[in-house]
């Protein structure tokens, strides 16, 4: 078979092809060349022709458009396998929520054991337990004030009728153990307006035997009462009894202590 050199591509072909089928590019005419000579184009050389025009059309192709091709279609199908990935693990087990993963967290903090120390807590078997029990109930047996808090009492509020000729009144405050609410003569009540007089005791005074007495800085002149009352020769009013005060009560006391 003759062959012949394609004036472009150099590449060797069949004399017998009008176009050469690696670049497509038409070769010297067949009357120069020997060969085929009635300037129609055989099924092969058809052939060759349809070939060498795909072949060129590939050439001509943008290289750029071919990479951008290829890499769209493998991020294609790599979603596509990780989406089946996750779609088949999810059907076996459920998705963990917030709340799973603290449940989680709280078993596996519970779980861990404390080092050794003397200020970690160990936990106790249920015999040690009931040991600590006994032991607490000893101690609040033999201590049962340290075991109860100490109650606490609201103020407890006095009122007293002012004699007309005292210039103001007074209430001294004190218990056995000389706890008292100030120095004599104590402190001055306050008027509530309707000729009575009120003073508010200390929560401090709570649970003791607290005792009143009455008095006034100074006389009208023309006085008809003492200046206290009881007098100083007796103890207090027992709060215990009574905390509320009027002017018969002081009169009723200044009788019986002049009849004797």
């Amino acid at each position: 078979m003759q062959q012949i050199v394609c004036p472009k591509c150099k590449a060797r072909v069949d004399a017998s092809l009008n176009f050469c089928p690696g670049c497509g590019s038409a070769l010297p005419l067949p009357n120069s060349r020997g060969g085929n000579s009635g300037g129609k184009l055989t099924q092969v050389n058809q052939q060759h022709v349809a070939n060498a025009i795909l072949n060129e059309g590939k050439k001509k192709e943008n290289p750029k458009v071919s990479l951008a091709v290829g890499v769209i279609t493998a991020v294609l199908v790599i979603g596509v396998i990780a989406y089946l990935i996750i779609s088949a693990g999810g059907s076996s087990s459920a998705t963990p929520t917030v709340a799973d993963s603290i449940n989680a967290s709280n078993v596996e903090s519970s779980n861990q054991v404390p080092e050794s120390s003397d200020s970690a807590i160990v936990p106790t078997t249920e015999s040690s337990q009931e040991s600590t029990s006994e032991n607490s109930t000893e101690v609040s047996e033999e201590n049962p004030e340290e075991s109860m808090a100490e109650p606490v009492a609201s103020e407890v509020v006095i009122t007293a009728e002012k004699p007309d000729d005292w210039s103001d009144i007074y209430v001294y405050v004190y218990t056995d153990d000389m706890f008292k609410n100030a120095n004599w003569p104590g402190e001055i009540m306050t008027a509530n307006g309707d000729g009575t007089y009120s003073y508010a005791i200390s929560s401090s005074f709570a649970d003791k035997n607290t005792f009143l007495v009455f008095s006034t800085s100074q006389l009208n002149k023309g006085a008809k009462l003492s200046k206290q009352f009881p007098y100083m020769s007796d103890n207090g009013y027992s709060l215990s009894e009574k905390n509320t005060f009027t002017v018969s009560d002081f009169e009723t006391y200044a009788n019986e202590k002049a009849n004797k």
